[in-house]
């Protein structure tokens, strides 16, 4: 048996949602996935980025990024955080804030991930529901 731990051991696999199959006309919006093909200025945008710099690692602080959105939202580029999308930040803020043993707390519906991240660290669940006027 692997030594993993026990909490990691009695967790249930990922079960996808509703995987509607190609070529059906289907908007799937619970995936964040975009019904419209890409723009062609985008499109352009990548393939002029496709040089002989993909074989290098970018700069791992991604500093020309975080002072570009500094300008941008006048902001000290030093409280932006670049990241491969939310779920790493996300990822990263219950690693560093939430231990094992400890208490998670968030609004139910709501994202997921959550629930799983805090079972990764071990960490108990606490949700709260919304009121008719959104309040907690």
């Amino acid at each position: 048996m692997l030594p993993l731990r026990k909490n990691i051991v009695e967790m249930k696999g990922y079960v996808p949602g509703f995987q509607p199959k190609d070529g059906e006309r289907t908007i799937k919006i619970n995936t964040n996935e975009n019904p419209y093909p890409p723009s062609p200025k985008a499109i352009e945008a990548i393939q002029a980025a496709l040089t002989n710099d993909l074989r290098k690692y970018p700069d791992a602080r991604s500093q020309e990024m975080r002072d570009a959105a500094a300008e941008v939202y006048d902001f000290d580029p030093s409280w932006i955080i670049a990241a491969n999308g939310s779920d790493e930040v996300i990822n990263n803020l219950i690693r560093a804030f939430v231990g094992e043993g400890e208490e998670l707390g968030y609004v139910h519906p709501s994202y997921s991930y959550y629930g799983t991240l805090a079972a990764i660290q071990g960490a108990k669940v606490r949700t709260f529901g919304l009121t008719e006027d959104f309040r907690i």
